[in-house]
């Protein structure tokens, strides 16, 4: 049992790392990873506060509008049909 609860800090140490650059979804899998292993504590908690962060970049890209591909897109044909592209 003492070798799983390091294994899972390994994990856990990883998935923080990850929290910490913004990658939740790597984030999620290594402390779902490190919590099957050993129940550190905290480590649901972790996992809720990278989904509650994933929640709001979601609602937050949604509210942005059109993303940068689609706007040029969108001007790229603005361009064509005006006879400037």
């Amino acid at each position: 049992m003492e070798e799983n609860k390091e294994q899972a800090e390994k994990c856990r140490d990883i998935a923080k790392t990850a929290m910490k650059a913004g990658d939740y979804t790597k984030a999620i899998k290594w402390f779902e990873k490190s919590h099957k292993m050993y129940p550190l504590p905290g480590v649901t908690g972790m996992i809720d506060r990278c989904k509650n962060e994933m929640s709001k970049r979601r609602a937050s890209s949604a509210s942005n509008g059109p993303s940068a591909a689609a706007r040029e897109a969108t001007q790229t044909r603005r361009r064509q049909e005006s006879g400037n592209g």
